[in-house]
């Protein structure tokens, strides 16, 4: 028995070790992280981000030997391969040409490439059993996809479970990668690095205060909104209307009837393509013709066609973010042989992935882990797309290419 402020408690022995270490813990950890230099008033944070440092595997399966008795190596391709919206098509026939010209070169040892497709509209319920299938039935290699950020967080989830690397062409989700996970690689610049660009060229260098933020009520249009709020406010500027539309939505005259009353004179568009075109398309019909700043992905034809004159303006960045003219030329010619049609942006990175995918392969055998690790240590790869350049979470840090829309093409801005 012990006496506390008068009362008797009774308190065990194991209980009574538990409030020590709490005690302990209170003491030594729920203090302020600080270092305090002796003699001196200077107080340094110590906090540490997760991309401070690289994220890395340290399982034990790049020491088993390779996989033997494969007839044929394959690369895992989670999106559609045909596509309403063309981008699915685009990414298919960019990997394609990258897998035709390795086979063409000997592919692995002798043994051909293979892309395995596997999608389903539904992500969230039958595309992730097909994912599932892709990397426990088909026993890829590595897998390419997606065609947005929903999608890809459904790949990513089963692509660390399975430890099987995932590289994105397409979706600029910048939480796809800011988590750290050492099996997610993104090719292009995310939304935080694009949204940051368009802000600074917005605000800093047009002179637009009364900005107008539009996106899309799904997964993409909501992440990307953030980094759009997070870009103006470390301007300090606080959009004069921010509103979400659905996906389906084809009347738009509340969002329309709000940004014409709240005087804006500038308009960040963010979200879902088909419905963020029509979204553009009714606000010049209404006379609205501000101008109108929007992610990367609708730099690209299928956005474009979409829109039609409505796009002319439209200031973007491009997908593809290098600009090395002999490899583009080299590049589209090859294209436009084999599928009779110029490539765009979401082809060559796609292109760009399948090719990374078919060196690592080359380079680490027939294991995941060094597969991933292949991936890991080609920072620095020079693409049709561009430079990469791995940033601690597998993200790009590649500069966004800024362009805006005349006449249905893209064009350097100032141009």
């Amino acid at each position: 028995m012990i006496q506390v402020s008068g009362h008797p408690w009774s308190i065990s022995l194991r209980t009574r070790c538990i409030l020590c270490l709490v005690g302990f813990a209170l003491q030594h950890v729920a203090m302020p992280c600080v270092a305090v230099e002796a003699g001196t008033k200077t107080t340094v944070p110590i906090y540490r981000s997760i991309l401070d440092d690289k994220a890395a595997y340290h399982g034990p399966e790049r020491d088993e030997p390779d996989a033997s008795g494969i007839k044929e190596i394959g690369i895992g391709f989670f999106a559609p391969s045909q596509s309403g919206s063309g981008v699915g098509r685009n990414m298919w026939r960019g990997a394609t040409l990258a897998v035709e010209k390795a086979n063409a070169d000997g592919g692995y040892r002798g043994k051909p490439f293979r892309l395995v497709c596997r999608w389903a509209d539904n992500p969230w319920g039958a595309g992730s059993r097909e994912m599932t299938r892709l990397v426990y039935e088909e026993n890829v290699w590595a897998v390419i996809g997606s065609i947005d950020g929903a999608a890809t967080h459904i790949a990513e989830q089963i692509a660390v479970k399975a430890r099987v690397t995932l590289l994105s062409p397409l979706s600029g989700d910048s939480s796809l990668t800011h988590t750290a996970v050492p099996w997610m690689f993104c090719m292009p610049p995310d939304d935080a690095a694009v949204a940051e660009t368009l802000v600074k060229l917005a605000v800093e260098q047009k002179g637009f205060r009364r900005i107008a933020v539009l996106n899309s009520a799904d997964h993409d249009g909501r992440a990307g909104a953030v980094e759009i709020l997070s870009a103006l406010g470390r301007r300090q500027v606080r959009p004069v209307v921010h509103l979400s539309f659905d996906r389906s939505q084809t009347d738009f005259s509340q969002q329309i009837d709000r940004v014409s009353s709240a005087s804006a004179d500038a308009i960040f568009l963010w979200g879902e393509p088909d419905s963020s075109a029509r979204l553009l398309r009714s606000l010049r019909d209404k006379g609205i013709n501000l101008p109108v700043f929007g992610l990367a992905i609708f730099s690209l034809p299928s956005f474009l066609e979409k829109a039609g004159d409505a796009a002319n303006g439209l200031i973007t960045c491009r997908l593809a973010w290098g600009n090395d003219e002999t490899r583009w030329t080299d590049f589209a010619r090859d294209f436009e042989a084999r599928f009779g049609e110029k490539p765009s942006d979401d082809d060559a990175v796609s292109y760009d992935a399948a090719t990374i995918v078919i060196e690592a392969v080359r380079k680490a055998g027939l294991n995941r882990a060094r597969i991933r690790d292949a991936v890991s240590d080609m920072s620095g790869f020079t693409g049709v797309a561009g430079k990469i350049a791995w940033d601690n979470g597998g993200g790009n840090l590649a500069k966004p290419q800024v362009v805006t829309v005349r006449g249905g093409q893209l064009c350097a801005l100032g141009e």
